[in-house]
């Protein structure tokens, strides 16, 4: 699966931070119980170095829930959660767990302030927030909210259509007495962020080709009437080519600077004359048109 250009995620999101301190430098442990090596240590220079920050997408879980799966991580310090818009406030408890590099233990549920909006002004590009929580040196982490209504989304769809284009037709298999039947479809989303006043409108190009296998029973060991899947390539368009979370990723303006820079020659996320895997695009590929 690839992606193109870097934008804003869809719903809630775990934040890790990771903390940059180069040199081996000795980190203090959560609670005041001694010292952990620095996990980013590995730089030449001392002193601090710049950090950095990764997202993870909570997944809806009902009418006003959402969970991060327990999962290991790259090496993080800090853990919050946000969401896009910076006026919303999201009711109930949010809590995180964090597991411990060193000794791989997860630690007690600890629970997330949000931060009431509207404290930090007016600023361009803003985002809804609990306040990060400190755990030390860390490689997993879990995050659930529960108990509290609608939680604030960060894009919403524009209308209620889809545009889709694409074909499906039947070739014959490898051998007598199989089929293959292949489905290739470019669907378009167009999106807005959820916040008010948001009027930007940009579009998520999606192209799918999957092929199905399908066989005789009386020829070989098949239920009659089942298919199989045999393949799927999945190509996003104007979606972040970093981040792989089963959400889309649209490029809006005020995003433009939260990550890699799209490059190398424009594609057009339209053109269906090759296949997903003829002439793959390396790096964070740009496009000619959305």
């Amino acid at each position: 699966m690839r992606g193109t250009a870097p934008a804003a995620a869809l719903g809630a999101v775990a934040v890790l931070g990771i903390q940059g301190m180069a040199g081996g430098a000795e980190l203090a442990a959560p609670g005041g119980g001694g010292t952990a090596k620095a996990y980013s240590a590995g730089a030449k220079e001392a002193g601090p170095v710049e950090g950095e920050v990764h997202k993870l997408a909570l997944q809806p879980k009902g009418a006003g829930e959402a969970v991060l799966s327990q999962r290991g991580t790259q090496p993080f310090g800090l853990l919050g959660v946000s969401w896009t818009d910076p006026a919303a406030e999201v009711k109930g408890t949010v809590e995180a767990r964090a597991r411990d590099a060193k000794t791989g233990a997860w630690s007690k549920w600890i629970a997330l302030d949000p931060v009431k909006p509207g404290m930090d002004g007016v600023r361009p590009g803003a985002h809804g927030s609990t306040e990060p929580v400190w755990v030390g040196a860390s490689d997993g982490a879990e995050v659930r909210i529960s108990g509290g209504g609608a939680l604030p989304t960060e894009l919403k769809p524009v209308g209620d259509v889809v545009k889709v284009r694409g074909r499906m037709w039947v070739e014959p298999g490898k051998e007598g007495g199989q089929a293959n039947v292949l489905a290739d479809y470019t669907f378009v989303y167009p999106l807005v962020k959820a916040k008010p006043g948001a009027e930007q409108v940009e579009r998520s190009i999606v192209r799918r080709e999957i092929t199905f296998s399908i066989a005789d029973p009386r020829k070989w060991q098949a239920t009659a009437g089942k298919i199989w899947l045999e393949k799927m390539n999945v190509d996003l368009s104007n979606s972040a080519c970093d981040v792989y979370d089963g959400f889309l990723h649209p490029v809006f303006d005020e995003d433009r600077q939260a990550g890699p820079a799209p490059s190398g020659t424009p594609v057009d996320p339209y053109d269906r004359s090759r296949t997903i895997d003829s002439g793959d695009r390396q790096g964070c590929g740009s496009l000619s048109r959305t």
